[in-house]
């Protein structure tokens, strides 16, 4: 068997060319009679891209299984744009927007009205519907999964939620201000603190936030903290108010 040195010197340059792909110059190089060329900035440039592709796939996988075991759904069955009957101009409009969410310019949709107008409804078919990782959860049940992950032994953890909240591609976070946030004596909960969290480290990202509550309602619940809060959930945002009866009343006398 030769070796490598031997090898070698059987390889004269005979040459160069410029790639077709990239410009580069590559040389050209005969052994036993072939001519061989390899452009290594286009063969370096391949296994650069094969090797984001496969890590961005190890991380959107890992993600998905985080949206499995976090995600807090408000239907059993699922709900679509063709289920929501508009009976306002204003839910009228919430349609379409909603329904356009992935093309308008804004970043988040923060979505405000009485109960039973539609706010859950409208965020759930767009998170059901949205091109790449969606995680949807309520206030309250985030809230109770937080705390479920300080227990002993508990399957939970807030730092692996937080992590899944970060990257997620579209977080919705429903009814915000249902959860309690306040404490026996009247004082500010962590609650105010784990709000401001989420809201922080998705700046710049695709959010949809829903309440029920008015602006100067969130700065009474909130306290000292509403001001940030508020500022990070408006920051860049398309504000939809709905109105009109709620619809999960109709029929009683």
């Amino acid at each position: 068997m030769k070796s490598i040195f031997e090898m070698m010197k059987s390889v004269e340059r005979v040459g160069e060319r410029t790639c077709e792909q990239c410009g580069s110059t590559v040389p050209i190089y005969k052994n036993n009679g072939e001519e061989v060329s390899i452009c290594m900035t286009c063969e370096n440039n391949q296994l650069q891209k094969k090797t984001m592709q496969f890590y961005e796939e190890r991380k959107n996988r890992a993600i998905e299984r985080l949206i499995q075991k976090y995600e807090i759904l408000p239907y059993r069955e699922g709900k679509s744009f063709d289920d929501y009957q508009p009976q306002t101009a204003s839910q009228n409009q919430a349609k379409k927007i909603s329904m356009n969410f992935a093309d308008i310019e804004e970043t988040t949709l923060f979505i405000q009205g009485k109960p039973g107008v539609g706010k859950t409804h409208l965020s759930y078919c767009i998170s059901e519907n949205w091109n790449g990782s969606s995680l949807f959860v309520d206030m309250p049940g985030l809230m109770g999964t937080i705390r479920n992950s300080y227990n002993y032994n508990s399957s939970f953890s807030e730092e692996e939620l937080f992590r899944l909240i970060e990257d997620v591609d579209l977080l919705v976070l429903d009814d915000i201000g249902a959860e309690y946030a306040k404490d026996e004596g009247g004082r500010e909960s962590w609650v105010s603190d784990i709000l401001y969290r989420i809201v922080n480290c998705r700046q710049g990202k695709r959010n949809i936030y829903t309440t029920n509550y008015r602006g100067k309602e969130l700065q009474q619940k909130y306290g000292n903290m509403s001001g940030r809060i508020i500022s990070r959930m408006m920051s860049n945002a398309k504000i939809v108010k709905l109105d009109g009866e709620d619809y999960r009343l109709k029929g009683l006398a």
